[in-house]
Order: structure tokens, then sequence, then C-alpha cells
């Protein structure tokens, strides 16, 4: 469905932009946020996705200063891996995995049996004003719609997913995060920037006419909005594998 040699070079490209990027900032320590409570200390552990690397090396070695950190592409390198690992961090990057079934198989079987594997992305719904507006503006024109945003994974897939592929614990929620801008093309601007680009491979044209283009710079009296509907999940293929620190755990709170 994508073209992964696209996906990296928009996201190459945008390198700079991710680490000055404060909605990728919340991301990574969002997933590190959810990683302190847990009770373990990680010895082998693998973050998918080197361009968030300086985002998560600091805080990784401050908290498990004995840890062995590997770092790899999307998904290219994951079928060569022989080693097992007790933690794989991957930031924002499921949506663009084509067979997601396999890959969640793949992490699976590098994962130690208690091991944990912790990931964000934008779930379905992410976008959707956007969308929606792109598909007016082409009923408007031309009539024709092409596919500028793509598909993302439903929150209610998930739990169905990972049991296919083995976690038998799972954690799994989901939040809305409001984006504001000045007007649609410039939430696109934005997007592009962060090396989000369209990368599906059968895609005839993404090109956006002359005609829409001046109606997505309109500015409003309102900003624009829009939404990413954030999943994150904890997973592990053992039962009782994620546990609290006493500290973050008061077993008098009630429901």
């Amino acid at each position: 469905m994508f073209s992964t040699r696209t996906i990296e070079r928009n996201r190459e490209k945008s390198r700079k932009n991710l680490y000055k990027s404060p909605f990728h900032k919340f991301i990574c320590e969002d997933l590190l946020d959810r990683l302190e409570p847990v009770d373990r200390k990680f010895n082998n552990i693998l973050l998918i996705n080197p361009l968030l690397e300086d985002l998560f090396v600091k805080t990784l070695t401050q908290r498990y200063p004995n840890h062995k950190l590997a770092i790899i592409e999307l998904t290219q390198q994951i079928k060569l891996i022989q080693q097992k690992f007790d933690l794989i961090v991957f930031p924002f990057g499921l949506h663009w995995i084509s067979n997601v079934q396999g890959f969640l198989k793949l992490v699976s079987e590098i994962l130690e049996p208690n091991g944990i594997f912790i990931c964000n992305f934008p779930g379905g719904g992410t976008l959707s004003n956007l969308r929606r507006k792109l598909i007016d503006l082409e009923s408007q024109t031309s009539g024709l719609h092409v596919p500028h945003i793509s598909p993302f994974i439903q929150f209610e897939h998930m739990t169905p997913l990972l049991g296919q592929a083995g976690f038998t614990e799972n954690i799994i929620d989901m939040e809305s995060l409001e984006l504001e801008y000045q007007n649609p093309l410039s939430l696109i601007k934005a997007v592009k920037a962060a090396g989000e680009s369209n990368s599906l491979k059968d895609g005839i044209s993404y090109s956006i006419t002359k005609k829409m283009y001046g109606e997505l710079k309109i500015t409003q009296d309102k900003p624009f909005t829009d939404y990413v509907n954030l999943i994150s999940f904890i997973s592990s293929r053992t039962k009782r594998s994620i546990t609290l620190l006493k500290e973050h755990f008061n077993p008098t709170d009630t429901l």
C-alpha cells in the first residue's frame, strides 16, 4: 500500500523540523511517561524510527543506565534481527506499515516472552476535517477524488490485531489532539514539513489544482481546526508482565 522508500525519504528531509516540532516532542514524551510507572529495568532496547532517536536517548539512558540500545528503520531491518529485546519502542510510525498484522508478528518474535512493546500512531478519524474539505473542493472542480490522506487504523481494530500477533496483555487508549491553523493549506504544509506526505504506491496523482489551492489558502474569521486521534498501547506476549511501581498504584482506590 505504501512506498517505504518514499516514506523514509520524506522523513529524512524533515529531520530538522521533527526535532523542533512541539507535536513530535509531545508524542515522544508521552510514550516515555507511559513507561515511567512500569516496574521493570530494561536491558536490551530496540527503537524503531531513528529520526526521533535524540528525543529518546537521553531519557532512556537516565532511567536505564546499563541498557543496550539498537536502532532500526521502519521495517527494512526488522526481518534480519536475530537477538531478543525486553523493550521495543515504536513512536508515530505504525500508520505507515502496509502489512500491520505481519509487522506485529515480527515484533512479537523478537520480543522476550515477558518483554514490552510500546507504540503510538494516528488512528481512524485523524485529519477528518481536512479530508472532508479536500473532497468538497474536488466535487466542486473536477468531480474526481484521489486519496490525498492515507487511511488510518481504527481504534477498535487494535485489540484483535495485537491478539492475532500473539500479544496477550494489552493496554490501549486513544486521545484526541486538536490542531489549529490559519487555513487548510497551512495544515497541509505543516503535515508535509513533518515528513507525513502521501506515500501510497498506486496513486496516479496527488496534486492539488490551482483553483483548489486558492480555496485552501483562504483564511476565515475562525482558525481551521482538525484533530489527530493518537492511539497508544503497551503490549506483552505474557500475562501479568506489565506491572506498576508501588508508588504509582494505590490498592485502596476504587473504580
